[in-house]
């Protein structure tokens, strides 16, 4: 949820800023060596290069009501190695 809201014009692309929390050891499903190696990859200091993607489905409410997207919106980048 977006704490102020956005004009989005039509055809006009736009950076949001959103904010995002996430429990690595949950989204690990506790496995340290798997959050390890990706630690040591995001810090640049060895191990094999990993491919992070973020999935969000955004939902935007308009005067004709809540409007979802329907595709997940997929952002993915290769950090280390």
């Amino acid at each position: 949820i977006l704490e102020d809201e956005i004009l989005l014009r039509p055809g006009v692309p736009q950076d949001i800023p959103v904010t995002v929390s996430l429990n690595l050891v949950d989204f690990f499903e506790g496995s340290a060596q798997d959050l390890f190696e990706l630690g040591l990859s995001l810090a640049g200091q060895g191990g094999a290069a990993k491919e992070v993607a973020l999935r969000f489905s955004p939902t935007v409410n308009t005067p004709l009501g809540p409007m979802t997207y329907p595709q997940p919106i997929t952002i993915r980048r290769t950090v280390g190695g």
